[in-house]
């Protein structure tokens, strides 16, 4: 029986903070050939393929670790993090209060407004797997989405996703 693995590692730590930073590009706290370092040492070397988000902060460390893997790196994006819409860029604090608050209210199906909701999320994630041949896989990418992939692959809940820890640099492994 074939099997898929894929292990996935959120991108490094972002040097700002109270920012809703979304898709927004955001300098990091690491170089990326230091993030690719510990995505190589995390993620290993045997694979057939690395993705990423088209966000530098996961496809410039995604395509050195694909090089050292000597595999190709795909840029998808369907794995982009969560769309803040209005929000992005904003400082969280300077989000208006009623539309924190109606978002808040059913975020699984609510977005923010021009942004998305955690279950359009979830279709971009699920359309991705869903396209991906059997193989061994290696992803550069962002909490939502890693969030997202414990719902489609693991089909836990989304308020028990958000429990799940996404830390940056490390890895979470799939498997199906």
């Amino acid at each position: 029986m074939a099997v898929t693995t894929l292990r996935v590692i959120r991108h490094a730590k972002v040097a700002v903070s109270g920012l809703c930073y979304g898709r927004s590009q955001v300098p990091l706290t690491v170089s990326a050939q230091e993030a690719a370092s510990q995505m190589i040492q995390r993620g290993g070397l045997q694979l057939d393929a690395v993705w990423s988000s088209p966000a530098p902060r996961c496809s410039e460390p995604a395509a050195i670790w694909a090089a050292a893997a000597k595999a190709p790196h795909h840029v998808d994006a369907r794995l982009w993090e969560l769309a803040y819409g209005d929000w992005e860029g904003l400082a969280w604090d300077d989000v208006p209060r009623v539309s924190m608050d109606h978002w808040a209210e059913d975020w699984i199906h609510r977005a923010p407004p021009g942004g998305e909701s955690a279950r359009d999320l979830e279709g971009r994630v699920r359309s991705w797997i869903e396209s991906l041949p059997r193989g061994h896989y290696g992803l550069s990418a962002h909490a939502g989405v890693i969030r997202g992939l414990q719902v489609v692959v693991n089909g836990i809940a989304w308020p028990d996703a958000m429990q799940c820890p996404a830390p940056h640099l490390e890895a979470v492994e799939f498997c199906w």
